[in-house]
């Protein structure tokens, strides 16, 4: 990889969102740890980041940074040129009843993690979803958690009209004034497939050397979704279980046997309610996105 200006490393904060990769993303950095460190990279690992961060409210932030400063400092000792702190929970929950805008509570996270890097020529990276794809994707993982709404009930204390990703965009550019941000289309990313996508991840930091990332070979499949049916079983099945062992007993299940991999996946919106959707936010989505669509390989 290229060295960047900053003589102790490049801080790389990638902040989501939701439904965007960063599991596979946080699972690739996982499971090729020893890769990464050979090339200069090292990372927070996921199971540490929603200790340290949880749902990004300002003083979990704060003491999570403080914790990870050393974590830091021996990344740069040891050689390290780029260290990435990955969390999609870090602006917090992107919908809210009650609480209109995506990322309501964005700023508390922002203004922890800006005391810290808001100075620095920090890397951003942000991925978006089309309002339509991400609010359906999101209730789904709303249901994977446990809760039992209809869709309908939980569209319902949502303001469809108040979703643009240009508000969460101008926060985080007036929290952090001198960062270099990417901000990407996910459907765009994704669409080369997995291990194309996570080479366009690290292609943030500049040039590299693909090769001596062995092409960035990955196909795991993670955050599997539920079908119709899956869906339809979750709803009833959540309003009994009671304990966290229940929950991830009945997604496990559910996420075996009743995914979108061999069910349909859940028809949510309408027709007339996804193309209000599009109409509203599609030129603003394609003016926020700062790096070109991903081509295809030949």
């Amino acid at each position: 990889m290229q060295e960047t200006t900053n003589p102790a490393g490049t801080i790389v904060l990638h902040l989501g969102a939701h439904k965007t990769g960063t599991t596979l993303i946080q699972d690739y950095m996982r499971l090729n740890t020893p890769l990464l460190m050979r090339n200069g990279v090292s990372f927070v690992p996921r199971r540490r980041t929603f200790d340290l961060f949880g749902f990004g409210d300002a003083a979990k932030v704060t003491a999570g940074v403080e914790t990870l400063r050393q974590d830091v400092a021996n990344a740069w000792d040891a050689g390290c040129r780029h260290f990435i702190i990955s969390h999609e929970d870090m602006l917090g929950r992107p919908v809210m009843a009650g609480r209109d805008g995506l990322y309501p509570r964005k700023h508390q996270a922002l203004g922890a993690l800006a005391r810290e890097y808001g100075e620095d020529e920090v890397v951003i990276v942000f991925y978006l979803r089309h309002q339509d794809e991400f609010i359906e994707s999101y209730y789904l993982q709303r249901i994977n958690e446990g809760a039992a709404m209809s869709f309908d009930e939980w569209l319902g204390g949502i303001d469809t009209t108040k979703l643009s990703w240009r508000t969460v965009l101008d926060s985080i550019r007036d929290a952090f004034p001198k960062a270099k941000i990417e901000v990407r289309m996910f459907a765009d990313e994704i669409s080369g497939g997995q291990s194309r996508f996570i080479e366009r991840f690290f292609s943030c930091f500049g040039t590299f050397d693909r090769e001596a990332f062995e092409d960035f070979a990955f196909d795991n499949s993670v955050n599997i979704s539920l079908g119709d049916k899956g869906l339809e079983m979750a709803l009833h099945i959540n309003r009994v279980v009671t304990t966290k062992k229940e929950r991830e007993l009945v997604r496990r299940f559910l996420q075996t046997h009743f995914s979108n991999r061999d069910y349909p996946r859940p028809v949510l919106l309408g027709p007339e309610q996804r193309e209000a959707l599009r109409n509203i936010y599609a030129a603003e989505n394609a003016r926020l996105v700062n790096t070109p669509p991903v081509k295809e390989a030949s």
